[in-house]
């Protein structure tokens, strides 16, 4: 038990219902933001959200990952390690000179040990701490301190879902479940 807790990938997802967005070519279509891009549910998600017509940042730490990333159409990667308050403040520059606001966040990096709890060293437990818990907190807090993101104060509902493990993802969003059902070939 203690395994899968330390190993959960922290998700917060922050939608006003994900559907279809406008097609690339609008003018309007809507943008989101998802953390932790460059691989599994993060990399899924992105690719189905962009199919979708949805324009993504999608961010990653390698450069290697941010250039895989900018191959798929309606995709910008965006250099993002949620642990430096530099590329956070980068990222959201990123976004709002996009021009497109922020339909929605996903924040999806994480990280993970195959330790017990007793026996995770600190420096790996507050680097975990560090990512899976004060991480996704930051980019939200800087992107509605930017008005990148919408919010309850502009009248716009805003739907939120708090997953911390993979299972807790699949009944998120249909976007979600698509992207799981697809890692799971």
């Amino acid at each position: 038990m203690l395994r899968s807790v330390i190993a959960a990938i922290a998700i917060t997802i922050t939608v006003p219902n994900i559907g279809h967005a406008q097609s690339s070519s609008s003018v309007g279509q809507k943008a989101i933001l998802v953390t932790g891009a460059s691989t599994g549910i993060g990399r899924k998600l992105t690719e189905q959200l962009a199919a979708d017509g949805y324009f993504i940042y999608a961010t990653a730490r390698k450069d290697a990952d941010l250039q895989a990333l900018a191959t798929i159409k309606n995709v910008q990667g965006v250099r993002l390690d949620v642990t430096h308050p530099d590329d956070i403040t980068a990222a959201v520059e990123t976004v709002t000179k996009g021009g497109r606001g922020l339909y929605a966040l996903v924040n999806n990096a994480g990280i993970g040990s195959a330790s017990p709890l007793t026996e995770t060293p600190p420096e790996e437990f507050a680097s975990m701490m560090a990512v899976n818990v004060t991480g996704p907190r930051r980019p939200a807090l800087h992107l509605q301190s930017r008005g990148a993101h919408q919010d309850a104060r502009r009248g716009t509902r805003r739907d939120e879902a708090n997953a911390a493990t993979h299972r807790g993802t699949r009944a998120a969003n249909p976007a979600l479940r698509r992207a799981d059902s697809q890692l799971n070939r």
